[in-house]
């Protein structure tokens, strides 16, 4: 017969098609399949409308894909996924698509013609820092007017959030963690035996993580009293 070259020929062709269907197989995209949770019970109650995947390969940091959806439906599918291996990040978004919450992992193994399944997320409240700087009323610097040190208390819906010492010439601070909140800035300057010497306040009506960055700088006075 013509063309025959024997079963050794035969079992080369069949192992090189094999390896060629093996090697389509890895190429076939597959596809990550995402589900979450709040810290509220209901997507409504955490003032979520939307949520938005962001899938990254470790390579750049612009994800290579992004998909959106509402938030109560409680699933989202990113399909035509690479394989490989990825991080996800999960935003939440509240209204006017401002970004309230978000969730993280980095161990997303995506295979071909498959779908990665990543459940239970936690969608937590984001914060953000506050940056904090002070002068004085009178123009003068912090050994002019005797302020060795300042602590800024962060006060928000009238609770004192966090207290952040710092060196007076060491401006900024830096408060993290800030609560979303009608938001008060109070700076108190010490003298070198501890004693309160100056302040100054500033309100903010209403601050949560889409507030745009505000130059948030607090002009000290002179106290009226001793111990301000």
């Amino acid at each position: 017969m013509v063309g025959w070259r024997g079963p050794r020929a035969l079992e080369l062709c069949a192992l090189s098609l094999a390896l060629l269907a093996g090697c389509e197989d890895e190429q076939e995209p597959g596809s990550v399949a995402i589900t979450w949770r709040t810290t509220s019970q209901s997507c409504a109650q955490a003032g979520l409308a939307a949520v938005e995947a962001r899938l990254y390969d470790f390579t750049s940091v612009e994800p290579i894909v992004t998909e959106r959806g509402p938030c109560a439906i409680g699933e989202l599918r990113i399909p035509g996924v690479a394989p490989g291996a990825y991080a996800l990040v999960l935003r939440g978004l509240g209204a006017a698509d401002c970004w309230t919450h978000q969730a993280r992992t980095d161990e997303v193994t995506v295979h071909g013609g498959e779908t990665t399944e990543v459940r239970g997320l936690l969608l937590a409240r984001r914060s953000r820092v506050l940056e904090i700087s002070w002068d004085f009323a009178n123009g003068a610097g912090c050994g002019e007017n005797g302020v060795a040190q300042v602590v800024v208390d962060v006060i928000v819906n009238g609770v004192v959030e966090r207290s952040v010492p710092s060196l007076c010439h060491a401006a900024p601070a830096y408060a993290p963690g800030v609560p979303p909140g009608n938001l008060h800035l109070r700076v108190t300057g010490y003298d070198g035996t501890n004693t309160a010497v100056m302040q100054g306040e500033v309100e903010v009506e209403r601050y949560d993580e889409c507030a745009p960055d505000l130059p948030l700088r607090v002009g000290l006075e002179l106290c009226e009293d001793p111990g301000c």
